[in-house]
């Protein structure tokens, strides 16, 4: 049966090497997680690319999620702010990167499609993962299918209504638009709705992209996610109390394989 992979978020060249070993298939390499990640320095990218067995992909995010974000949801790039993206993207697959994980919107909370074309025409087949931005569209299937249709490889969802994402972030993400609420906004965030979400955007872009759940998986509810969502690979920190702990991703290893 096929092996699950498990991504790990990492913010140094420690962790990165930790989770490899603790059973980590691909690393998302970011700068600041407690800032909910922005662009990695290129070291961090270099040293991670040369850990055997693991694939890394770079975060490229000029900003982090503390205050002074602006911007539906801090994910909003004027034209200047857009070519450091661009530029930025350049550096990491030239440092080592195997892709790169990203987010674009415009004002109105939708996908800023222009930029996502551009980025992945600059990639020239690296990974591109659209990041946790797509949980605050209004809707994160049509959003999906269109990042599909584009040639994205993947989509990092926690399954969240905009609303629900917004107060997970707190004000650091910006104030989002008042808009009529769309199915996927409804009913709520808990666990068994986030996971009913996931399920949704799996059955609604079949194998045109990959699905990667993230956001609270841990060993004790990866089988669970798993299984309701269809998903063949889950995202974590590996964080608890906000630091990095090896068990948390040992443990998630086990689970997952467990559930297979």
């Amino acid at each position: 049966m096929k092996r699950i992979t498990l991504e790990i978020a990492v913010d140094c060249r420690a962790d990165a090497i930790t989770a490899a070993a603790a059973g980590a298939d691909r690393l998302e390499l970011c700068a600041d997680l407690a800032a909910h990640g922005y662009t990695p320095d290129l070291e961090l990218v270099q040293a991670a690319s040369e850990i055997r067995g693991v694939i890394s992909l770079a975060m490229v995010r000029p900003r982090g999620m503390g205050p002074g974000s602006a911007g539906a949801a801090g994910f909003v790039y004027g034209r200047e702010e857009w070519s450091g993206v661009m530029s930025e993207t350049q550096r990491v697959l030239e440092a080592g990167a195997e892709g790169v994980v990203f987010g674009c919107l415009d004002a109105d909370g939708s996908l800023n499609l222009g930029q996502v074309r551009e980025l992945v025409a600059l990639a020239r087949g690296a990974q591109t993962v659209f990041h946790r931005a797509i949980d605050l569209t209004a809707d994160p299937v049509h959003a999906t299918r269109q990042l599909a249709e584009l040639g994205v490889s993947r989509v990092l969802s926690a399954g969240m209504s905009f609303a629900g994402t917004a107060t997970e972030l707190g004000a650091r993400c910006g104030s989002m638009p008042a808009r009529a609420a769309a199915p996927w906004q409804q009913g709520g965030d808990g666990w068994a709705r986030r996971l009913e979400r996931l399920g949704e955007l799996v059955r609604g872009v079949g194998t045109k992209i990959q699905i990667l759940p993230g956001g609270g998986v841990r060993a004790s509810n990866a089988a669970e996610v798993l299984r309701e969502t269809g998903c063949t690979q889950v995202h974590s920190s590996g964080r608890v109390g906000g630091r990095f702990d090896v068990s948390a991703v040992e443990g998630l290893r086990a689970a997952i394989d467990a559930a297979r």
